[in-house]
């Protein structure tokens, strides 16, 4: 599949999702109106392409990746000090992305998976032990993707890159829906579990 592709699909289903009754679980506290436009907003971005004259180019996402990195921050019901450890947390995240990335690029034994996939898996399952809000969840991907593209990009050893390319636009959506899927399969398996609990203490009674 073409770089690109994925991420389509993913927006596709996403709002659905969000336009079906299920925003609350797909997006937490944002609204169904933040989230449709932000979707736009990525769209236009996707397409529109930049190039400087030192030879780097790219496209337009970190804009609204940038908005809501922001607005992520803002809604969340945590303490500042509390945004702020998930903010260092969220470039703990790009770094460990990137050394994954470093690693299999120079050493293609250690692949797992796939080179693809290898580090958007590592980096939904340290976001989902870190947290399970939805706000801090987007906010924590979206600064630790964004800081390992950028660091990719501009390190002399790694072949060019776009700013924000294809692939890193299907690397953030697969691993946005994925931490929040897994989010929802645990709540509701605790709670699953919490009941049988509840259940089995009655019987026991």
């Amino acid at each position: 599949m073409n770089p690109g592709y994925l991420s389509y699909i993913l927006i596709t289903l996403s709002v659905i999702l969000v336009c079906s009754g299920w925003h609350h679980q797909a997006i937490g506290s944002f609204s169904v109106r933040g989230a449709l436009t932000f979707v736009g907003i990525w769209l236009l971005a996707g397409w529109l392409h930049w190039e400087s004259s030192g030879g780097m180019s790219g496209s337009f996402v970190y804009v609204p990746l940038l908005l809501l990195t922001i607005a992520s921050y803002r809604i969340c019901e945590h303490s500042g000090m509390e945004r702020f450890t998930a903010l260092t947390f969220s470039l703990l995240l790009g770094a460990v992305v990137s050394l994954v990335q470093l690693i299999e690029m120079t050493d293609p034994v250690w692949i797992i998976f796939h080179p693809f996939y290898d580090p958007l898996i590592i980096a939904g399952m340290l976001t989902l032990g870190y947290t399970r809000s939805p706000s801090l969840q987007f906010g924590i991907v979206t600064a630790g993707l964004v800081g390992s593209d950028l660091f990719l990009a501009l390190l002399p050893m790694v072949p060019h890159r776009e700013i924000g390319e294809r692939a890193f636009q299907d690397a953030w959506w697969v691993t946005a829906v994925s931490v929040r899927t897994g989010s929802v399969f645990l709540a509701a398996g605790q709670a699953v579990m919490r009941n049988s609990a509840v259940r089995w203490l009655r019987r026991q009674k």
